[in-house]
């Protein structure tokens, strides 16, 4: 790995957290944690293109760069434990929209990008 490409997955890092945090910002309060769940799934969708080749030798940087810093772990947590304090149906609903989501989100992106990676090299 070069000193470019170190240069260019932590660019995309900052555009992703940047996103991440653009969502956050234009959900209503009540909303925000279920904005977070939508970045995690749109980051696992991206994601799941990525691992089928989608995006060709860019899958590799753009899932560990940009499409890694949309989703948050560390979010999940604060988001989880504040939601556990209005109850722990609550806190139940939201980390099963993350985690469901998350895989659904990247099993559909593996899927689609298998067929577009099979309609493009034919």
């Amino acid at each position: 790995m070069s000193g470019v490409d170190i240069l260019v997955v932590a660019g995309l890092g900052a555009l992703g957290a940047l996103i991440r945090w653009g969502l956050w910002l234009l959900s209503p309060e009540a909303g925000r944690p279920w904005a977070i769940v939508m970045a995690n799934t749109l980051g696992g969708l991206l994601a799941g293109l990525a691992i089928a080749g989608a995006f060709g030798s860019w899958g590799p940087v753009l899932a560990a760069g940009l499409f890694g810093a949309i989703t948050t772990l560390s979010t999940l947590a604060v988001d989880t434990v504040e939601q556990g304090q209005r109850g722990v149906g609550a806190a139940a609903r939201l980390l099963s929209g993350h985690v469901l989501g998350g895989i659904g989100g990247v099993s559909l992106g593996v899927v689609l990008g298998s067929v577009v990676g099979s309609v493009l090299v034919g």
